[in-house]
């Protein structure tokens, strides 16, 4: 996607830094950069709920993680996760933070994040640009899938926790980070 598709400013500059995140590697893991291991048990859970919720039958929590659903719903947590640290390090100007790590602050990031999807009235012009983008491909990757193992995707379903799952990510970075 060419950055000339971002009408906001912050848009493009968000997006270059994911493009950064994701081919850049550690040098201690082939993993990259683009997955924060502070955010990953929290985005789990939230995935596998998504994804218990746009499958039929529900199968069974612990094989949902070998679903492609639940990968399509992590992915886009992640880069929602991504998306508000990238935006927290232009406004900030690369300030480190801290993150929480107190099992109760947690929980309620997850609840407070839960929770600002449904109050999240306004999504802002940059936010939703990038969310435009990441779902648009997100809907082909469901139309695409038919079935995995015994369990069907419910599309329409799927599709309408797309955008829910990018903003579950920006809100819960913003929880988490310690103010």
């Amino acid at each position: 996607m060419e950055n000339e598709v971002f009408k906001s400013p912050l848009a493009k500059k968000i997006w270059d830094k994911l493009i950064d995140l994701l081919s850049t590697q550690t040098d201690d893991s082939d993993l990259p950069k683009f997955l924060n291991y502070d955010f990953i048990l929290p985005a789990h859970l939230y995935a596998t709920t998504l994804s218990y919720v746009a499958t039929k039958p529900n199968p069974k929590v612990r094989g949902l993680q070998n679903t492609a659903i639940y990968s399509l719903y992590q992915i886009l947590i992640v880069s929602g996760i991504n998306i508000y640290l990238a935006k927290h390090s232009i406004e900030t100007h690369g300030s480190p933070y801290s993150i929480k790590t107190d099992e109760k602050e947690i929980e309620l990031a997850q609840q407070n994040a839960s929770k600002a999807y449904d109050s999240l009235k306004i999504v802002p012009i940059f936010l939703e640009e990038l969310i435009n983008y990441a779902v648009q491909n997100s809907r082909h990757q469901i139309d695409s899938k038919q079935n995995y193992k015994n369990y069907k995707i419910k599309k329409r379903i799927a599709k309408k926790y797309l955008e829910q799952a990018v903003i579950y990510g920006y809100c819960l970075a913003k929880e988490i980070i310690a103010q």
